[in-house]
């Protein structure tokens, strides 16, 4: 006896054939499909609904209009971080050259204030370098503000201040914020920027060890999640320079 033909893709495990009326059907006890699943809006065929009802096209263009927005809000976030990153560039190449001009270790405390500082909407900055003190003389014209020798049987102001290999910005405690640095008059937590710095053998058979720390009294303006790109930059020209001056 001759066999009635299977559907195409039939087998023992496949999927039973759902008409139209069983779809209806299953709408109908459940209305609120579409609304919890609002991704196939966007795949349907629809028409106008032509009883003054909100109809499914009006569903579908709603959920369209939102997602522009969606996209049109995440585009303006990518412009101006874009934008953003323009202006740190900016400030990064004029530090950077400023400090390759740097001749003597006056020069440099006052380009860490004006370019580092001012410069990257900072309130404070000081970079501590381990086992250092300036020779007399080497800061005739004032005392040097933004440079700071810490001796080797000295506690630094932030423990494990020297030990990092990579920068770090993180919210800063008012009191250890004071530690860091002292003229500080802040009673809430505020934020830092921790910079190291670490050259084997400068020339002098000694390894520079040093940290920049720029600290904001802004808790949000050196944020964890910030990227660190131009302060491995910074952390590299100012490493070299210091090494040229002899600090270390």
């Amino acid at each position: 006896m001759t066999q009635p033909d299977k559907p195409q893709g039939a087998g023992p495990h496949s999927p039973a054939l759902i008409d139209e009326e069983a779809v209806a059907g299953f709408l109908t006890k459940n209305p609120d499909f579409f609304a919890r699943h609002p991704r196939l809006l966007t795949e349907l065929d629809l028409q106008h609904a032509a009883d003054g009802t909100v109809s499914l096209v009006d569903r579908q263009v709603q959920l369209l209009r939102t997602r522009n927005e969606d996209l049109r809000q995440h585009l303006n976030e990518i412009l101006a971080n874009a934008t953003d990153n323009d202006g740190t560039f900016a400030r990064t190449r004029t530090f950077t050259l400023a400090l390759m001009d740097a001749a003597d270790l006056s020069t440099l405390d006052r380009t860490l204030a004006k370019h580092l500082v001012d410069g990257f909407e900072a309130n404070h900055g000081i970079c501590f370098v381990r086992d250092w003190q300036p020779a007399p003389g080497e800061a005739s014209d004032s005392p040097l503000a933004h440079l700071a020798g810490i001796r080797e049987d000295e506690e630094p102001p932030l423990a494990r201040l020297f030990d990092a290999d990579d920068p770090s910005c993180k919210a800063c405690r008012p009191e250890d914020y004071a530690r860091l640095f002292p003229e500080a008059d802040i009673s809430a937590p505020g934020s830092i920027a921790l910079v190291p710095m670490h050259v084997a053998n400068t020339g002098t058979n000694r390894d520079l060890t040093a940290t920049l720390v720029i600290g904001a009294k802004d808790p949000r303006r050196f944020a964890p999640d910030m990227g660190k790109v131009f302060l491995f930059y910074i952390g590299d020209v100012l490493a070299r320079t210091l090494v040229r001056l002899g600090v270390g």
